[in-house]
């Protein structure tokens, strides 16, 4: 088992915050922890109490890139909370320049998330007694996780939703819903071409209201997550989020077999949900409890079903 901080030790953590929850068996803390120079904000879900004999593990939750955290927060809340009132316990935290956590937006990369992943990973496991852990991403959080995955040994499964399989296609999608917004609006239209331009010779360029740094295009401009997905092999759930389609695409499909061909498993799930929160030009919030419980379903079963991994 991995090690557990004392409520003594507590004192150790920058700052923290609990509410316990005992209808719902839950008891959160919110804190800050170090890394690399800036405070990083965290919010540990746990249950108050489990069965007798239950595999007690954890799961780090990686949130999505630019503005689907705001859209996709209440699900992951919703993901969390269920995970934890079911005897899971579920650490969620922001990147570096993320949300309430410290640091310039500019300096947030896929190797900046991947590498404040583990680091989250090292302050959940000393912090909970823990006989398994796995990660979740959502969106961009998907490469994230996988990626951690790569290199954590210790991880055993992994929750991908809606991954995102190549971030360039995602960035140039987010520019061509900017110049529909534009049209929409009646308001100045500026090519894809321009917009990457513009992004090239200044660093930036601002998408949808929010800023797209040079750094991370470059970064996974030639990113792609089946092909960069090379030794993990624990088990995966693999989710796909979609309005129109009754079938599993190509890329995911790859992405499975991949993971599959380095020793893991992989289970697919197609979920239909009329409104895709990461195609709307006004980001609503969203929820879906038809993705929180397939995720605690499907997580169940690793409490009476050890994840078996082969360790490349």
């Amino acid at each position: 088992m991995l090690n557990t901080l004392s409520e003594n030790d507590w004192s150790k953590i920058d700052r923290f915050a609990s509410r316990i929850d005992q209808e719902h068996n839950l008891h959160e803390k919110a804190f800050f922890f170090q890394h690399e120079g800036k405070r990083l904000f965290g919010i540990l879900h746990r249950p108050l109490n489990i069965s007798d004999g239950q595999r007690k593990i954890g799961i780090v939750m990686c949130q999505p890139y630019l503005v689907e955290p705001l859209i996709t927060q209440r699900l992951e809340i919703d993901i969390a909370r269920s995970l934890a009132q079911n005897g899971f316990s579920v650490f969620r935290f922001h990147y570096r320049g993320c949300g309430d956590s410290e640091g310039d937006f500019k300096d947030t990369t896929l190797s900046s998330q991947i590498s404040d992943t583990a680091m989250a990973i090292k302050v959940f496991t000393e912090q909970e007694d823990l006989d398994s852990i796995g990660l979740l991403g959502i969106r961009l959080g998907g490469p994230v996780a996988l990626m951690a995955a790569e290199v954590e040994k210790r991880i055993e499964f992994v929750v991908l939703c809606e991954p995102i399989i190549e971030p360039k296609s995602c960035f140039l999608d987010l520019f061509r819903t900017a110049k529909f917004s534009a049209v929409v609006r009646q308001e100045k239209i500026i090519s894809t071409e321009q917009m990457i331009q513009h992004l090239m010779t200044h660093g930036m360029v601002t998408v949808l209201g929010y800023p797209l740094y040079k750094e991370i295009f470059v970064e996974t401009a030639s990113f792609n997550l089946m092909q960069s997905a090379k030794y993990f092999s624990g088990k995966t759930l693999l989710i796909q989020v979609s309005g129109l389609s009754i079938k599993v695409t190509k890329a995911f499909r790859d992405l499975g077999n991949q993971i599959q061909k380095n020793g893991g498993s992989c289970d697919i799930t197609l979920i239909h949900e009329r409104r895709l929160a990461w195609n709307f030009i006004l980001h609503p919030p969203f929820r879906s409890e038809k993705i929180v419980q397939t995720i605690l379903q499907w997580c169940k079963k690793l409490i009476v079903c050890p994840a078996n991994k082969v360790i490349i």
